[in-house]
């Protein structure tokens, strides 16, 4: 319940820790599929529903972002990085190519580092299981 994004739905990789932020602080697929596979692991069916219907429902044409984050949270993490000197030219262009995706200008939530590998990679093994558990 910690690390649930209550705005925006998924699994955070951490607390919310004021400084520790690349593009706005958010939940993302990855991690969100680790605990999925707990749930199908241990045959909990509901809660492995909930968590995959997320991740499928945050999929921006069929692809996982590293994680999303409020616009709100994307222009904080902004400024307190120009302030503190410490944003990166790759976080710069992270935090850019969020910008310009239609679900930060329609809805004002950021896909940071879209697409990702790893989450992608998580959706797969996660898939498999929950199709071995579940459905076969």
């Amino acid at each position: 319940a910690t690390l649930w994004h209550r705005e925006l739905g998924g699994l955070c990789r951490y607390p919310k820790y004021t400084g520790r932020n690349n593009g706005g602080w958010g939940p993302g697929p990855h991690f969100t599929l680790m605990v999925t596979r707990h749930f199908i692991r241990t045959r909990q069916r509901a809660m492995a529903d909930r968590y995959l219907r997320w991740v499928l429902a945050v999929a921006y044409k069929d692809l996982l972002p590293e994680h999303l984050a409020t616009k709100e949270q994307v222009d904080a993490f902004v400024i307190d990085a120009r302030h503190a000197g410490t944003l990166r030219k790759d976080h710069w262009i992270a935090v850019r190519n969020a910008r310009q995706l239609p679900p930060y200008r329609n809805k004002g939530v950021a896909y940071v580092s879209l697409p990702l590998g790893w989450p992608h990679a998580e959706f797969i093994r996660t898939w498999g299981l929950y199709k071995k558990t579940f459905l076969d």
